[in-house]
């Protein structure tokens, strides 16, 4: 885990070592995976100038919540 990712991203790690939790914690990532989409970078860059305004305001109050 290196500094940006624990002081700027907020990501942590965890050692599990119970088998049922870890299946569980696996089902609700590939569930996560069917109920998301791939965005492209052309996409992305062609998105609406409010939404990159809510996107910068919600990055701003990120370290509050």
């Amino acid at each position: 885990l290196d500094f940006r990712s624990l002081e700027t991203n907020f990501e942590v790690n965890a050692f599990v070592y119970d088998k049922a939790f870890s299946i569980r914690l696996e089902k609700l990532f590939k569930l996560d995976l069917q109920n998301s989409m791939e965005v492209k970078i052309e996409e992305w860059k062609k998105r609406k100038w409010n939404h990159k305004v809510r996107e910068s305001l919600a990055h701003l109050v990120s370290p509050l919540l």
